[in-house]
């Protein structure tokens, strides 16, 4: 006997190792998708625009704002500071350009990867959490949904995610131990929220509700210590928010210039209570959140069937930190995907963060279907049903084999859109087209931030206010006047680029036949002055 058990434990070591090894080419092949022509696709756009220009401001010039044509300005339509200070970190270490500007988010995504499987193998189990990192890969692969094009993109999705999922990883541990270990873990999480709280204007009412309701379950299960660590990481999270707000003002104090918040601005992007907005908001969240929407409802009826029949969560403080947790993510989840469809512009990159946080429960509801990712069982138990010879065994196979293939439909059919224009050059042809003329001191007036980033000249831009405006009579009402009458006479290029075009922003300046057409680069059209 104890030879044969040493031989499988052999066996078992070996098969762990060979495991490991093929772990191996599936890093590097995500490497590679992360890193390879970082600077060219998916292409250089509006969003990353403001916020590169903002980190080379401050990285080169030490001042924290954007500038407009030579006048220093608030930072405007950048990115919030966490989001801009390891760019500009990055720019002074590698120097200021694309790939620069686009490493960090590479590096966060890379992390939230990471943080993603350990919390699903700590919240369920190993087989859960490969599968929660195989949903999240196999998101539609659109440059707003999928986290590989996400993750090459400086935008603040991928480090608001990075610090979200380490904060509920680190308010797990904090919540099974009473311990040292403990304590830092409790630490931790007050302190990554504290960042996320400031990544992204989505963050805190999710979070809040979220940490409301990991108080709210402590206190149902009668656990006051758990309630408490639970309202002092809250706690945490608020102060540590608050101290970092401290420390930019100290580190920006004279180097920056403030400005007041956009007027209108939640009205065109977070509440949008618009007939039309809300149809295509839902489409959207049924397309591409189906999956979502049917884990979160299963895993918050597991989570109460718990309540009601589990003896072990009265006993064991594991249990209850992991039902806790459970609870916290789920209120976090519900919040961000309630407001989705019944309040949000109906931009998917609004979904993205849902669908990430939610491969979780949906991975667990595929292996509770599949029987633990058994395939043939899967297959033989929907069979039956076909034959009529199955229960609910077979009905679950059936629609667990139904929402793969729904997935990888979706997948394929939105790389098939993607992937012809993956790659754009667009905007590098146009920058150096224009970069030639610099030494003539020309003046340009661009709306391209991703185009304003690359030239080597002053460039003038609408105010940030209309950027608003614009919107609302874009995405809302076609009614809304739009005013926007500079003086022209001191302009030598305009370049109408994809987005003032969608905006229809210069249609008057051109009809005024003050410009003439020179040339053009894909999507960007350039005019010169009539002198």
């Amino acid at each position: 006997m104890n030879e044969k058990a040493s031989l499988m434990q052999r066996m078992g070591t070996r098969v762990t190792r060979i495991r490991s090894l093929l772990y191996v080419p599936g890093i590097i092949f995500l490497l590679i998708a992360l890193v390879y022509q970082l600077d060219q696709a998916p292409p250089f756009w509006w969003d990353e625009g403001w916020t590169l220009m903002l980190a080379r401001n401050w990285a080169e010039l030490g001042f924290y704002g954007q500038i407009n044509d030579g006048i220093p300005q608030s930072p405007g339509l950048a990115g919030a500071f966490p989001i801009v200070a390891p760019i500009a970190l990055a720019f002074r270490l590698l120097g200021a350009g694309v790939w620069q500007g686009r490493l960090p988010s590479v590096l966060f995504t890379l992390g939230s990867l990471a943080l993603l499987w350990r919390l699903a193998q700590r919240l369920y189990s190993r087989r859960t959490a490969w599968a929660a990192l195989a949903l999240v890969l196999l998101l539609p692969f659109n440059d707003k949904l999928s986290p590989i094009l996400m993750g090459r993109q400086a935008l603040g999705e991928m480090p608001a995610i990075f610090w979200v999922l380490g904060g509920f990883a680190l308010y797990l541990k904090a919540l099974e131990r009473r311990d040292l270990s403990s304590t830092a873990a409790g630490l931790g999480a007050a302190a990554a929220w504290g960042v996320a709280l400031l990544t992204k204007a989505q963050i805190p009412p999710a979070l809040m509700i979220s940490v409301l309701a990991g108080v709210l379950a402590s206190l149902w299960l009668k656990r006051w210590r758990l309630a408490t660590w639970c309202a002092m990481i809250a706690a945490g999270a608020g102060l540590a928010r608050w101290g970092l707000i401290e420390l930019q003002a100290m580190l920006l104090a004279g180097r920056s210039v403030s400005a007041p918040p956009l007027e209108g601005y939640l009205g065109m992007s977070a509440v949008v209570p618009v007939l039309h907005v809300r149809v295509t908001a839902w489409i959207a969240a049924l397309a591409f959140g189906l999956g979502l929407a049917l884990s979160l409802l299963a895993a918050a009826w597991a989570w109460f069937k718990e309540l009601r029949q589990n003896d072990q969560l009265q006993s064991s403080t594991a249990e209850q930190a992991n039902w806790v947790t459970r609870a916290a993510i789920l209120a976090f989840l519900f919040s961000w995907y309630g407001w989705y469809l019944l309040l949000a512009m109906y931009w998917p990159r609004y979904l993205f963060p849902a669908l990430y946080f939610g491969a979780i429960f949906e991975a667990e509801l595929l292996r509770q279907w599949t029987n633990d990712f058994d395939l043939p069982r899967t297959v033989r138990a929907a069979a039956s049903v076909i034959n009529r010879q199955s229960g609910s065994v077979g009905w679950r196979g059936l629609a667990s084999l139904l929402l793969i293939v729904y997935k990888m439909t979706i997948f394929l059919l939105v790389a098939a859109i993607t992937l012809p224009a993956l790659s754009n050059h667009d905007v590098y042809q146009a920058a150096a087209f224009l970069n030639a003329r610099a030494q003539n001191e020309i003046r340009v007036e661009s709306y391209e931030a991703q185009l304003n980033f690359l030239l080597e000249m002053p460039v003038r831009y609408p105010p940030d206010t209309l950027h608003v405006a614009l919107n609302k009579r874009t995405l809302i009402d076609p009614s809304i006047q739009v005013d926007y009458s500079p003086d022209w006479s001191t302009i030598d290029y305009l370049v109408v680029g994809p987005s003032a075009k969608d905006w229809r922003l210069y249609d008057p300046a051109l009809a005024s036949g003050k410009f003439r057409w020179l040339v053009s680069f894909g999507n960007y059209d350039l005019y010169e002055q009539i002198r």
